[in-house]
């Protein structure tokens, strides 16, 4: 993807996540983008939808919450600068028990989906 276009378009992160007590997350942020978001996909009448989950993502405790393409996810927008494959990305993940917790991430290319599935 051209850098141009990556800085137009959103940029999904994902990681797995388990609380060592029942916890939710509820904010994100990154000097990577104008704003972080958790989102969820979800199908609807037939058409998957991308939402915002605005009372966050419950993390039930000792249970792995995956964070991945198609499901539940990190939505990066206006992202600053071309994210770099093989570069590392801080976030700050902010729990509703827990606070902010801040995390690196390796940057990866975006997984590609098989539109024939």
């Amino acid at each position: 993807m051209p850098p141009h276009a990556q800085r137009r378009q959103g940029r999904g992160c994902y990681l797995t996540l388990t609380a060592g007590s029942d916890d939710r997350l509820v904010s994100v942020s990154t000097a990577l983008a104008q704003s972080a978001e958790v989102h969820e996909m979800k199908m609807e009448n037939g058409v998957m939808s991308m939402a915002h989950l605005a009372d966050g993502l419950p993390l039930p405790a000792g249970t792995p919450v995956e964070l991945k393409p198609g499901g539940n996810h990190i939505m990066l927008m206006g992202l600053r600068d071309p994210l770099v494959d093989g570069g590392v990305a801080s976030f700050t993940l902010t729990f509703e028990k827990a606070g902010p917790i801040g995390v690196h991430a390796a940057i990866k290319q975006p997984p590609v989906v098989d539109s024939e599935e």
